[in-house]
């Protein structure tokens, strides 16, 4: 059973633990930003692994040290202070507005009950996999079920007094499996991970493949001759492609190339890019469809979500905004004062 997730919860639910080391190597970091949160919460609808970014809230003393330089100690008061410079007010607007959402559910009557969340809890345990991405996340089961209790909440708000029909169930099943569709949430197409190598002459080439036949490794030759900056850092490796949605689409052969490989052949030089590429494949996944008895509960609730967005989502909206204007928010620290007054 899946979750509603907010844009930008993870949705690398079905990736294996390979895959996930890969993506390791890549750059993962992305800019916090505001959202309303009714309306995008159904119409970015994610169904899936993802309990979202979860601050632990809890100082240790200043005299305990997290790590030293050559014996010179770096304390636990200099990481918070500069975790709470960098992080603090977007992370303080975040649990305000997790808290508005939570009361706002409260004062409708649908807030999720202990007994709601951790039946849902439980449910997420029928995939393999949960225990070992929960681990990943750096969550307890804990915090991950306050972020559930939250996604619970914006589904009940949205979906208060919204039915749904069997025939309007399985049409959103089959536009969330449609190929075409390249936000289907139950349907993942053919996905390969590579190694490149990029270069600007044929001498420089000439010079990559010397190394390479001398057993030196791919992401070695990589991060000492790649011209590529934003995979040269990471031993050449690329952004995962997806068959269809990804740069290399624009160039049919080059793709249908790549993804014809098997895992350690390589491909090229070829000319590309303004210059002379070499690519080596790292790993792949073929494309997946989950059946509709595996889906059906997520289909319903997105369903719903997505119907009762369509009727109620405006009068949600402005029905939120109008208890927000009301509440009663109160900055203790004066550097938050700012984050308060904002909403």
């Amino acid at each position: 059973m899946s979750i509603p997730a907010l844009p930008g919860f993870s949705k690398d639910k079905n990736l294996t633990a390979r895959e996930r080391a890969l993506r390791a190597d890549l750059p993962n970091a992305s800019p916090v930003k505001r959202f309303t949160p009714w309306l995008l919460a159904a119409l970015g609808l994610i169904l899936g692994f993802g309990g979202g970014v979860l601050v632990t809230r809890h100082r240790h003393e200043a005299a305990e040290s997290v790590a030293a330089v050559n014996g010179t100690k770096i304390t636990s008061d200099q990481l918070f202070t500069r975790l709470q410079n960098v992080a603090g007010p977007a992370t303080v607007h975040q649990i305000v507005q997790e808290q508005l959402q939570l009361q706002f559910a409260a004062k409708k009557g649908v807030l999720p009950t202990d007994a709601d969340v951790e039946d849902r809890f439980q449910k997420m345990h029928v995939n393999p996999n949960f225990p070992r991405e929960l681990a990943a996340s750096g969550q307890s089961a804990l915090q991950y079920k306050d972020g559930l209790r939250v996604k619970l909440a914006q589904a009940a708000v949205l979906t208060q007094g919204v039915a749904v029909t069997d025939a309007e169930v399985k049409k959103y099943y089959q536009d969330q499996t449609n190929p075409r569709n390249p936000r289907a949430l139950f349907y993942q197409p053919d996905t390969l991970f590579v190694r490149a190598i990029g270069v600007a002459t044929p001498a420089q080439m000439s010079k990559v493949q010397s190394e390479l036949a001398s057993r030196n490794p791919f992401e070695q030759v990589a991060a000492q001759y790649s011209l590529d900056a934003d995979s040269k850092s990471k031993g050449g490796l690329l952004q995962p492609l997806i068959r269809g949605r990804s740069p290399l689409t624009a160039t049919p052969a080059l793709e249908s190339a790549l993804f014809a490989l098997k895992i350690g052949d390589s491909y090229g030089p070829i000319s590309f890019h303004n210059g002379l590429w070499l690519f080596r494949c790292e790993d792949k996944k073929l494309s997946q469809t989950k059946s509709f008895a595996e889906v059906k509960d997520d289909c319903t609730l997105g369903e719903k979500i997505a119907k009762g967005t369509r009727l109620k989502g405006a009068a949600v909206q402005a029905e939120f905004q109008d208890f927000q204007h009301k509440s009663i928010l109160q900055a203790f620290w004066p550097q938050y004062q700012p984050v308060m007054a904002a909403h």
